[in-house]
């Protein structure tokens, strides 16, 4: 009787089994198994949708209303918008100056309040 591995596995299985692993293992353990395992990998959309999750400290979870693709569209748009700061919308917020805090952790007084000293420690 021969030994069956990993490797013997049909690609369909393999990655119904793969897709269970975690982002950072399959990044750092399995994509380094051999250059079958890494095409695997390479072209599952679901798997690169769990390493791009990881690889923002997000799991995925369920996705009722959209496909694996565009859930990883949605994704690298986020993403980009994050890395370039670009808001698909703005909220401006008024703070209270009296609440203000400045490095040292010392309320800042209000800027109409005159004070002497270190009135405000």
């Amino acid at each position: 009787m021969s030994r069956v591995t990993f490797g013997d596995l049909p690609q369909e299985l393999l990655l119904k089994i793969l897709v269970f692993t975690d982002g950072k293992t399959l990044v750092n353990s399995c994509i380094p198994v051999c250059r079958s395992w890494k095409s695997a990998i390479d072209g599952s959309i679901e798997l690169q949708l769990v390493i791009e999750l990881c690889a923002d400290g997000m799991v995925a979870g369920d996705l009722p209303d959209s496909s694996v693709a565009e859930t990883l569209e949605a994704l690298y748009e986020w993403r980009c918008a994050w890395l370039s700061l670009n808001w698909s919308s703005h909220i401006e917020l008024k703070i209270e100056p009296s609440l203000l805090k400045d490095q040292s952790g010392l309320r800042l007084p209000h800027p109409d309040i005159a004070l002497k000293g270190n009135a405000y420690k």
